[in-house]
């Protein structure tokens, strides 16, 4: 990524010229010097916002803001309508605050291509599975526990694990064979004997012939493979590991702890992405993406206003020309206590029939929580130029004064944040408006796979 750079408005940079501690005073906005410098640095939290809702008109907008945050769009992107205003005094020391940060990371979605929140908390998910699911005795198939049964039949003459005659013959050559090998090893090459290497090549054909190595060998490696196939220790050891990630606040609620990585508190020592963005970018896409739902109302890059004035400042695509200028970092979101063979395995079931989590599919998928969150995009020195904020100025500048919330597709333009009493205003001037906060605007999912997928010919208990 490169270096961010200042970001020119007008005539006007927004760097160390502007004093946004000032702005904030001047304007009667914050009690004192300190406060006000706080929200000057724009350090971050969340604030928890419902989502817009959104359909086929103007969704390729969102589509190709989508694409230039997150070019490969490897993994699914759901951008917010609008975006997080961030706490500019928030603290990961304070319980409150992580839970609030944990609700929103661990908020399991639906896919769309704008932010669709489920009731289900990827934390309380994974432990019910873990310990509430039903999980197979023999996390084998039919055909592999016969060939288990084969394999120890042809290793072993009793339960407790003794060898039979030809393999106690395989482990004695192997181990002769073994320890000749490491002297050969282990032997500088120009010190290396003919005697050596003709012990070692005997050492070999021995294992080969009266050990018969073609046969033990691959049995005793797949008898391994199917042993730890059919362990379900990993599932002991995840649920201690997520047990030990728990944090309990003050009023009893417990989370798992999820973190960013870089720390929300540490983004002035990471590097921003500048980005420019036009109206004509936003709408020059060949076709609406299929991600879509039929259910949901046309209108959604909108502007969120309480009380709009104006037609052209309205829920929808602005037919006025602006020109977006910003930074941006995409921050990954860390869960020490995950582990992806939870929903990969077919080791278990819910007790009672239920609705699938995810049918494994991005588009039409029908499961109550099929994607959980991996990374944040966070943008900073927000400025929107142009025609269309001449034209809604007027309406901008009354929703400030009666402290109203102030979206603008993604974009959170004034507005309350989490944690604290305060109204962030934005910047308005003639042709634009400026929001320096850092916020929050989309992130980017995994889409689990078919989860549960219980294999019918595991060995279950019996029901």
């Amino acid at each position: 990524m490169e270096p961010s750079v200042s970001i020119i408005l007008g005539t006007r940079l927004l760097d160390e010229h502007f004093d946004a501690a000032d702005y904030f005073e001047n304007a009667n906005l914050m009690p004192d010097r300190s406060t006000s410098r706080a929200i000057a640095a724009a350090v971050l939290l969340v604030t928890m916002l419902p989502s817009c809702a959104f359909g086929q008109a103007d969704e390729m907008a969102f589509k190709k803001l989508g694409d230039l945050f997150v070019p490969s769009h490897s993994s699914p992107v759901e951008l917010l309508a609008p975006g997080y205003l961030l706490d500019p005094a928030f603290s990961l020391t304070d319980d409150k605050e992580q839970e609030q940060y944990t609700a929103f990371y661990n908020r399991m979605l639906i896919p769309s291509l704008i932010y669709s929140p489920t009731q289900t908390d990827l934390g309380d998910l994974y432990s019910k599975i873990l310990t509430d699911s039903e999980w197979a005795l023999v996390p084998l198939t039919s055909s592999q526990r016969q060939e288990l049964a084969r394999l120890n039949q042809l290793l072993f003459k009793d339960t407790v694990g003794s060898p039979t005659t030809g393999y106690a013959r395989y482990l004695e050559k192997k181990k002769a064979y073994e320890a000749i090998r490491q002297r050969f090893e282990s032997t500088p090459e120009s010190q290396r004997t003919a005697e050596l290497e003709n012990d070692l090549r005997a050492a070999s054909d021995d294992l080969d012939l009266a050990g018969h190595k073609a046969t033990f060998q691959p049995a005793e490696s797949r008898l391994n493979l199917l042993n730890q196939t059919k362990s379900l220790d990993w599932r002991s050891a995840d649920l201690h590991k997520f047990q030990q990630s728990v944090a309990s606040g003050q009023n009893g609620t417990t989370w798992a702890m999820t973190l960013l990585h870089p720390d929300l508190s540490d983004l002035d020592n990471s590097q921003w992405v500048s980005l420019t963005i036009t109206s004509d970018d936003l709408q020059d896409q060949a076709s609406a993406p299929s991600l879509s739902h039929a259910s949901q109302p046309v209108d959604w890059w909108s502007w969120t206003l309480a009380s709009p004035s104006n037609a052209s400042c309205a829920p929808h695509f602005p037919n006025s020309s602006f020109v977006m200028h910003l930074e941006y970092q995409i921050l990954s979101v860390a869960r020490d206590w995950l582990d992806q063979r939870v929903f990969d395995s077919q080791a278990w079931r819910r007790k009672q029939p239920e609705r699938l989590i995810s049918n494994g599919q991005l588009d039409g998928n029908t499961g109550t929580a099929p994607l959980f969150i991996t990374s944040v995009i966070v943008v900073r020195n927000l400025a929107i130029t142009g025609p269309l904020i001449g034209v809604c100025g007027a309406t901008i500048r009354h929703e400030l004064q009666l402290h109203h919330e102030i979206g603008f597709g993604p974009f959170k333009l004034a507005g309350d944040s989490m944690g604290t009493v305060f109204y962030l205003p934005a910047l308005l001037y003639e042709n634009s408006v400026m929001v320096p906060y850092t916020q929050i605007v989309g992130v980017e999912a995994f889409l689990l796979p078919v989860t549960p997928n219980p294999n019918p010919d595991f060995q279950w208990p019996i029901q």
